[in-house]
């Protein structure tokens, strides 16, 4: 039973290693993870603070510019991606969690 756990388990990996899509899109994912988790280390100004700046291009100070509310859009950017990766995270873990208990009843009567 082991030796077949384990053959299915580098079977997968190697699918995964394979394909490109999978490792395109789990690229994309850890950037967005890493750009959640440091990217306020990298702004001075949280989404919500005025810069006194509206509707600036891109700049050294400001990497995507400012908006017509003089609000960083960078800011705004990683503090929105960081609200959307915990609502997701919190989507799944509740689902998983139904899941689970659903399972044995499901399991028990067919």
């Amino acid at each position: 039973m082991e030796q077949y756990t384990v053959s299915r388990a580098r079977e997968f990996l190697h699918h995964i290693r394979r394909n490109r899509k999978i490792k395109a899109g789990l690229t994309l994912f850890a950037a967005m993870l890493a750009l959640a988790i440091v990217g306020p280390l990298f702004t001075p100004y949280g989404p919500l603070e005025p810069t006194g700046e509206a509707g600036r291009p891109p700049s050294l100070e400001h990497p995507l510019g400012t908006n017509t509310f003089t609000y960083d859009v960078y800011a705004q950017t990683v503090y929105g991606l960081r609200s959307s990766l915990l609502i997701g995270f919190l989507g799944w873990l509740i689902a998983t969690v139904i899941g689970i208990l659903i399972w044995p009843r499901s399991w028990l009567h067919g």
